[in-house]
């Protein structure tokens, strides 16, 4: 029987908006029409820490030298 692996939820945090920004649209393009519309928002980024060590779920800061390219599958 084959190991299925947990889910991990994984908050993604930019550094520059235009990054956040270009991801989101990558994400809408590979996604279901029907899917609902990401929106980027400025956060303060202790506050999604502190979240995200709450809810059990990781996070990522991606700075201006990374190349990000999301998942097909969401």
């Amino acid at each position: 029987m084959p190991m299925i692996s947990p889910v991990v939820q994984v908050v993604p945090m930019f550094v520059q908006e235009v990054d956040a920004e270009r991801f989101v649209f990558l994400i809408d393009e590979c996604t279901d029409p029907m899917a609902p519309e990401l929106d980027v928002v400025e956060i303060d980024k202790d506050a999604i820490m502190t979240a995200c060590k709450h809810m059990g779920h990781d996070y990522v800061v991606f700075s201006d030298d990374d190349l990000i390219i999301p998942p097909h599958i969401l």
